[in-house]
């Protein structure tokens, strides 16, 4: 695997420093906003070198699939084998973002933004949270229109999900992930666990 080691070394400070600004918030879950988490070039250019339908594969057609049962989220993840099919530059690109979001560095940059719910989660000081084994498992993800997921809670296998978005224009500025709170009325608990 090849890295751009200049371009490691600016999307990593770029990255830590975004992390460093965004407020952590604790309503209605712990989590944290990051904007503007690329360097403005390296964003656009990941847009540029989106990979293409062809090496995406249906992602659990069961849940995503319209009423004619065409795939409506597609995948792709960022591992070795999946990035050497793509051209050297884009492979190259993408490898080095998916080190930079995946070193030891962001980790513990977001896991202090988020130590008080994962204090609590784990059972252990908030200076402590570094300590948490976790490995990323980055994955692309391409939705189309009539992808819909109804409100789940993440899967507990899961530390911490985080999620970039790769929007060509401003088009989509509503479309996004909404967070909701668990109703406590037991009548809606015989709706929906």
């Amino acid at each position: 695997m090849l890295l751009d080691r200049p371009l490691y070394e600016r999307t990593l400070k770029h990255l830590l420093n975004a992390i460093g600004k965004a407020k952590a918030e604790v309503d209605p879950f712990p989590h944290v906003l990051i904007e503007g988490v690329f360097p403005e070039d390296v964003f656009r250019k990941l847009v540029e070198c989106y990979p293409q339908a062809s090496h995406f594969t249906k992602a659990n057609p069961k849940h995503h699939s319209d009423e004619y049962g065409k795939s409506t989220r597609q995948r792709m993840s960022l591992n070795e084998a999946c990035l050497s099919t793509l051209p050297d530059q884009h492979h190259t690109l993408w490898a080095t973002i998916r080190a930079a979001i995946g070193c030891r560095e962001a980790k513990d940059a977001v896991f202090s933004k988020l130590a008080p719910g994962l204090s609590r989660r784990f059972r252990i000081g908030e200076d402590q949270v570094s300590s948490v084994p976790a490995f990323p498992r980055g994955q692309l993800y391409s939705e189309v229109e009539g992808y819909r997921i109804a409100p789940h809670p993440d899967t507990r296998e899961k530390i911490v999900t985080m999620q970039f978005a790769f929007p060509t224009d401003d088009s989509l500025r509503n479309v996004g992930t909404e967070f909701y709170r668990r109703s406590l009325n037991p009548i809606h608990l015989l709706r929906e666990p």
